[in-house]
């Protein structure tokens, strides 16, 4: 597991989190951890087979994501994030692959119209549902809409910088 997994992990967490309406410091902490995790210029993996103590040698990282960043690499899980995906219905974190979509809204789009999916996502937009929600209208509907589309048009891309850390391990095998 490379550090953009791992990091992907923690973006999950707190994703999930601040759709649970959870403890906005706690969310910040997984935040923080992915942003630190991916911009490391060693492989996690290496930290922990070499010694596990020198993760506490990587700043504003607490303990308790220590232990999961061990946890991840020994198990190649999260039990952590594992039970929050079971919690919440499993295409919430799908919603956040639209642009303009954040937890905020996916918990509201959730709470107050069973979204659960792009496509009942898709469906609410078209039929005028979204535009009756708080801080929400026709011209979000619109930008909902259109960022479907678009998001419909580049799935199966990569982003480069993602792309990037999965050839590298490849490139040095080779």
């Amino acid at each position: 597991m490379e550090n953009a997994d791992i990091a992907k992990i923690f973006e999950d967490i707190a994703d999930l989190l601040e759709i649970k309406n959870e403890n906005p410091f706690r969310v910040r902490s997984y935040r923080n951890a992915a942003l630190i995790i991916s911009g490391l210029p060693e492989s996690l993996r290496s930290i922990v087979e070499r010694n596990e103590q020198e993760l506490e040698n990587i700043p504003k990282i607490g303990k308790s994501i220590h232990e999961k960043i061990v946890e991840i690499i020994k198990t190649g899980k999260c039990k952590f994030h594992d039970e929050l995906l079971k919690e919440l219905p499993p295409g919430l974190l799908e919603l956040l692959e639209v642009s303009g979509i954040g937890p905020k809204k996916v918990q509201l789009l959730y709470d107050k119209l069973g979204i659960q999916s792009v496509e009942e996502l898709e469906k609410a937009a078209t039929q005028g549902k979204i535009r009756d929600l708080p801080h929400m209208g026709e011209k979000t509907e619109e930008k909902i809409l259109k960022a479907i589309q678009e998001l419909k048009s580049h799935k199966g891309r990569f982003r480069i910088s993602l792309a990037i850390s999965y050839a590298e391990p490849l490139i040095e095998y080779l």
